[in-house]
């Protein structure tokens, strides 16, 4: 590790940008072998009061607050009280009968299936709108269908973690809050931390959140909202450093459970996921890092434990974006400079490409699940971008292409003729890629050309029965719009699969959420309705009759 000092001015050189009081910013925390070697905040928790941030401010950790889920679903198993082979209907009988049975570590580790809750009342409303525990429970318990069968694929999913946070207080008889702070917040001293306990409640030392629009202008935001289990926890990074100094104490809850906090998840397969009990699992510079970001209504968070290093580190912010994630990498490249980012197996054999050799693998591929990827060029690489997830992969082979940090590989799949119909991935690990959504098989699509005519077949009125929701859907400028009373008009192309010769009535939209429109038809080759696919939703909307 390098002398003290000079880290520390280095962490600081990392965060200058923030170093401002004119606007939101972050709270920082690094531990080193169990001690705080860095805590500092920047910028304003609210803006229009000027009350500065502090290292007691509480900040909404977001997705973050699933690694205090998972640990308090662990601590029950460990008392005995529940399995994780348990079906999740033996505590929340309301929901439906899954066929595959989603059980309780289906949740935990992502691979239940299920549609996410605020993706899919994303299609009834505008994101943010009031919600409560009821409502977001309510809206599980009516898509009865999955994205696929429980155990069989791994997509991240924060449906799963609110049952988890259900069945804790149903099974312990207190509030979800109450048990975290009983058997979790207590015993690590996290004294600040919380949860609200009504949509428009707030916390004292609570951080305002804020976004910028394209133009620069800053704005305030809020979400209403009480849901928890899956986010909506309040800590400051004084909170989040007491937890990482706890990984290395001896007798605290959380080091007596690390082993089975950090072990990876399985499919049902027996194959392992790069995902632990509410921690990614990574590798950066050749080493094992457990890692998780947070993304709320102008918030966002990230945290990382490096073992070999014995490394925590956590940011808090109240600006989205603002970056957590690359920021955290820099203070690891601080601690791990003597380490190669590349393994020396895997560099040995990378090949330079031409923009011109890169060109037909360029374009937009679909998952089984409809989440688009979007391959790009970028130097002499492939950026393969996935929602939210964005990196680089170099030539490996004539088709092949890897990512250089893990070593995991793109291979892309030729018709007859030549042209590039689909990709496959596989990892170093033989885990599944950690991703969002299923990825070893993508397929290439492209645009296409739909007579008026045809297109004018599917116009209509469209209800999800789950959601309550409707849509009426018009012809468009060579595609269709779809229009709802409260959500922004979904315009749509027609697309279908490179190769295919005739049109699948299948419709890519981009705008509001990432993902496409596939259309259903009965015997008699009538529309009868669509789903919806892509960003963690598979939602049925049938056709009214007109």
């Amino acid at each position: 590790m390098p002398a003290k000092s000079k880290t520390l001015a280095a962490i600081d050189r990392v965060f200058a940008d923030w170093n401002r009081a004119d606007r939101p910013g972050l709270s920082v925390g690094i531990v080193c072998d169990g001690k705080p070697i860095y805590t500092r905040s920047f910028g304003l928790a609210n803006v229009e009061h000027r009350a500065p941030n502090t290292p007691e401010t509480l900040f909404n950790i977001a997705s973050v607050t699933k690694q205090f889920t998972a640990l308090t679903v662990l601590l029950l198993a460990e008392d005995g009280v529940i399995r994780l082979g348990d079906s999740i209907r033996r505590y929340i009988p309301e929901l439906p009968d899954y066929d595959p049975p989603v059980l309780i570590r289906h949740c935990l580790y992502h691979t239940s299936g299920l549609t996410d809750w605020i993706e899919a009342l994303e299609l009834a409303g505008p994101a943010y709108d009031y919600c409560t525990t009821h409502r977001a429970l309510r809206t599980i318990a009516t898509l009865d269908e999955t994205m696929f069968p429980a155990g069989s694929e791994h997509s991240y999913c924060n449906s799963g973690y609110v049952l988890l946070a259900c069945i804790v207080a149903r099974v312990s008889g207190r509030s979800f809050a109450n048990f975290l702070k009983e058997r979790i917040f207590a015993p690590l001293a996290m004294r600040t931390a919380g949860f609200l306990d009504h949509p428009e409640g707030f916390l004292p030392d609570q951080a305002q959140g804020y976004y910028r629009e394209e133009d620069g202008t800053l704005c305030r935001v809020s979400w209403p909202c009480d849901v928890c289990g899956d986010g909506g926890m309040f800590a400051s990074i004084t909170d989040l450093i007491r937890w990482l100094q706890s990984f290395t104490e001896e007798g605290s809850v959380s080091h007596e459970m690390l082993p089975k906090i950090l072990a990876p998840g399985f499919l049902d397969t027996g194959r392992s996921l790069r995902y632990a009990a509410g921690w990614e699992i990574d590798h950066y510079r050749g080493t094992a890092v457990f890692r998780h970001g947070g993304m709320g209504p102008g918030f966002q968070s990230h945290i990382v434990w490096c073992p070999d290093a014995r490394l925590g580190i956590a940011i808090l912010g109240n600006l989205l974006p603002c970056g957590p994630w690359m920021a955290a990498n820099e203070v690891l490249d601080l601690f791990l400079n003597n380490r190669s980012a590349t393994t020396t197996a895997v560099s040995s054999e990378i090949q330079t490409a031409e923009r011109a050799e890169l060109e037909g693998y360029l374009g937009r591929y679909f998952t089984a699940t409809g989440l688009p990827v979007f391959v790009t060029a970028h130097a002499d690489s492939l950026m393969i971008d996935i929602w939210l997830w964005r990196r680089p992969f170099v030539r490996y082979g004539d088709d092949t292409f890897i990512e250089g940090e893990s070593g995991d590989a793109v291979t892309f799949h030729r018709a007859g003729d030549g042209g590039i119909t689909h990709f496959t991935m596989t990892t170093t690990d033989g885990a599944s890629p950690r991703m969002h959504s299923p990825i070893r098989h993508a397929v290439k699509y492209e645009p296409t050309t739909v007579d008026s005519a045809s297109l004018r077949a599917f116009e209509g009125h469209y209800i999800s029965d789950a959601l309550g929701s409707l849509y009426r859907i018009d012809t468009d400028e060579g595609g269709l719009v779809a229009r709802h009373a409260r959500c922004s008009d979904w315009r749509l192309q027609p697309i279908k699969p490179v190769g295919e010769a005739t049109f699948g009535d299948e419709f890519a939209q981009e705008l509001d959420w990432p993902g496409k429109v596939a259309f259903l038809r009965d015997a008699g080759r009538n529309v009868e309705g669509f789903r919806v696919l892509g960003k963690r939703f598979n939602v049925k909307f049938h056709r009214l009759p007109i």
